[in-house]
């Protein structure tokens, strides 16, 4: 069994034709076990179609990445797989959760990989563990000694709440995994504007499915709908601004002309796309990554600054932009009272918190009110993991975000590099910024794309200083 594996598993004995049938067989297997399944379940509506059909390719494609010893086909499945929406609901105990496309594509990834593993008698992931990972650790254990000292009052929400956290950790060592060298880290930039154009056409799928051709954006009836259609509206719009920023590192990095307007293309769309979705977290926050954008990008102040007040004015004066601007003049009030709540429960509970999943209930008991969100990342660690866990998190987050900064910055690295990493810095930045007002970080999908950033900044610095070290050494020798 050995033997035919390791044959298969060597790119050279493994034929572009054998692939080719191999892949339709795969498809074969995977679409009859998908014709029984939508005959076992509920009648699938025509969207829910599309996203199973697009999800089984990326399967196929896993499968085949595994079977080549090819992680850029499993980097690229776990990226497609973030912005598929969801699978379907399972039932457990009288609840109804989401299974997203990304939980299928990662498990599948895992399995394969551990099978790889085991034919081969190599395991690679603890090349995968850095400096920066003890923080982390770190983190896990205030989680874990907070449960053992306050234990969930409703097990359910705390295993749901946990499953999101330790799911983003899962992508985030599995990018460090896949990506080894330069040449995974430049293929960054061919996989952003791929993943963004899907979706962005399952949005559009989805709005002509609901509305037609004829749709009124900047309207409480459409923002209503895309709270609740692939997923809450700052939950989009959180996406949008990830890949406005994504996509315009990608653009200023492209040399070729092709993949130079694709990006521009994606990254101007995205920004569309985010205001007409009128979320005013997304909003904000991509006026907070415009500014960064100006002032970390290299080059003439007069080009810079002409760049930055056309991306402003766009968000400023559209028509597009209206209906968000009037919704600042609502919600303020509400968001200042769930921080004052929170904050007020933390100090109760100021060394590790109240537990994970337990803020919610104890709001409940002190104000009559339930509600589990903070809207305020740091705020929600805080209550959850106490100023302790929230430090080490903290520390893990800003050592990354540096690091990417870092490489941005690095003149010994090619162009190419330092604008990619220049957009991950600055889409960092919007994802942080976002979460300050929004519980985007807790979103399952979101979560992965944004600890797959993460996981690829991390390994990418290791892989990235160790090749300017070595230029430094050359210049020095000549």
């Amino acid at each position: 069994m050995k033997k035919i594996f390791d044959y298969f598993y060597k790119k050279n004995n493994l034929s572009w034709i054998i692939k080719s049938l191999f892949v339709i067989l795969i498809g074969f297997l995977v679409g009859k076990i998908a014709i029984y399944l939508s005959n076992y379940l509920e009648k699938l509506q025509p969207s829910q179609l599309i996203i199973i059909g697009t999800g089984l390719i990326f399967f196929i494609i896993l499968t085949i990445s595994i079977l080549t010893k090819n992680g850029v086909l499993a980097i690229a499945a776990i990226l497609f797989s973030t912005v598929l929406g969801r699978q379907g609901q399972l039932e457990i105990a009288g609840r109804t959760p989401y299974l997203f496309w990304v939980e299928a594509a990662v498990i599948t990834i895992i399995i394969l990989w551990l099978i790889r593993a085991s034919m081969s008698g190599k395991i690679t992931w603890r090349k995968s563990i850095s400096g920066v990972d003890t923080y982390l650790f770190l983190y896990l254990l205030v989680i874990l000694g907070g449960l053992l000292i306050y234990p969930p009052i409703d097990y359910l929400r705390t295993g749901a709440i946990l499953k999101t956290i330790f799911f983003g950790i899962l992508v985030y060592f599995l990018a460090k995994v896949f990506i080894n060298n330069k040449s995974k880290i430049l293929l960054f930039s061919k996989l952003i504007p791929l993943t963004t154009l899907i979706f962005i056409g399952q949005f559009i799928y989805f709005i002509i499915q609901r509305f037609g051709l004829h749709f009124y954006y900047g309207t409480y009836e459409f923002h209503a709908w895309a709270a609740t259609s692939w997923g809450r509206s700052n939950y989009l719009a959180a996406f949008f601004a990830l890949f406005f920023a994504l996509n315009l590192g990608v653009f200023l990095s492209e040399r070729k002309m092709g993949w130079k307007i694709f990006s521009g293309l994606m990254s101007f769309s995205s920004l569309c796309f985010a205001i007409i979705i009128s979320s005013r977290g997304a909003f904000l926050s991509i006026i907070i990554g415009i500014i960064f954008y100006w002032l970390f990008l290299p080059g003439k102040t007069i080009i810079k600054t002409s760049f930055m007040l056309f991306l402003i004015l766009i968000l400023l004066l559209s028509p597009l932009s209206e209906y968000t601007i009037s919704r600042f003049s609502t919600g303020l009030a509400g968001r200042a009272e769930v921080w004052r709540d929170t904050f007020n429960i933390f100090l109760n509970y100021p060394l590790i918190g109240t537990g994970i999943g337990n803020k919610g209930f104890i709001l409940l008991e002190k104000t009559g009110e339930y509600d589990p969100t903070a809207h305020n990342f740091i705020l929600r660690e805080l209550v959850e993991t106490g100023f302790i866990g929230t430090f080490f998190l903290l520390l893990f987050y800003g050592k990354i975000l540096i690091e990417s900064f870092r490489l941005s910055r690095n003149k010994f690295l090619d162009r190419q590099i330092r604008y990619i990493f220049l957009g991950v810095t600055i889409a960092l930045i919007i994802g942080f910024s976002h979460a300050l007002v929004e519980p985007n970080l807790m979103g399952e999908q979101y979560r992965a794309l944004f600890w797959f950033l993460l996981g690829f900044t991390a390994v990418s610095g290791r892989i990235l200083h160790r090749e300017s070290h070595k230029i430094i050494k050359e210049n020095i020798v000549r």
